[in-house]
């Protein structure tokens, strides 16, 4: 663990170790081997995740950043409607004088939810073609195509709920896991990843993104309103580490 975080939590619930975080997160239907929540909570507690997050950040050029909290399976409230995003993780930090306020969406090859033209369908209130005209003012048909998942994850770490606006940096964290050995239908299928990499780059491109860092993390700019939001795309080999090879 991060040596300047000093606690995690879980749905609320400090944990400690791998067995209290599946315990805090209660959820069979999502808590799977070798699938993304499991992976996330592996990475963590087993994997040294916060300290390696903290080397991607630094690669990105967020050389010193501090990571100071920990926030796992966490709602953020990013408009008037009752329902939150639920993050994956959230983490805040300060670099120098700044201080620094992080989502993380963990995935393996899940796909960012179903488009957002079909959530404006279903829906009952206007929530998603106001995201969408939040960000694309101007859309187009083709538009509705990308992934709702993405626009609220944004949202969320534009607006951070409860943890208010005195943050200087804004970072939305994409960890994709490529796991290996833990079975069929399990192990990260490469050609949905390479679709759900196709979805996160089209809605970058939709938004007025700008692709900054180009190498094995993907690294995007946007000014929404006068506030920068960086968004990095990291891919992360993620092997059993009870097969022996």
């Amino acid at each position: 663990m991060n040596s300047f975080i000093r606690k995690i939590k879980v749905k609320n619930t400090e944990i400690s170790n791998f067995k209290e975080w599946e315990h805090a997160f209660h959820d069979s239907m999502h808590w799977k081997e070798g699938r993304s929540a499991y992976s996330l909570a592996d990475f963590v507690i087993n994997r040294n995740g916060i300290e390696r997050i903290t080397e991607i950040l630094g690669r990105c050029g967020y050389i010193g950043l501090q990571l100071l909290s920990c926030d796992i399976e966490i709602p953020v409230k990013f408009d008037d409607y009752k329902r939150p995003s639920q993050r994956d993780m959230i983490l805040t930090g300060k670099l120098k004088n700044s201080r620094v306020f992080i989502t993380v969406e963990a995935k393996v090859d899940e796909n960012f939810s179903k488009i957002i033209g079909n959530s404006i369908i279903s829906q009952s209130s206007h929530r998603a073609k106001e995201l969408l005209k939040k960000f694309i003012p101007y859309y187009k048909e083709q538009d509705k195509k990308l992934r709702y998942q993405l626009f609220h994850a944004t949202a969320a770490t534009i607006e951070k709920g409860d943890y208010g606006q005195d943050f200087q940096i804004s970072i939305m964290l994409i960890l994709v896991f490529k796991t290996k050995g833990y079975g069929n239908n399990v192990d990260y299928n490469e050609r949905k990843g390479q679709r759900n990499y196709k979805d996160f780059c089209d809605y970058m491109q939709a938004i007025g993104a700008k692709r900054i860092i180009d190498k094995e993390t993907d690294v995007w700019s946007l000014n929404f309103k006068g506030k920068e939001v960086v968004f990095i795309y990291s891919q992360i080999e993620h092997k059993n580490l009870q097969i022996k090879e």
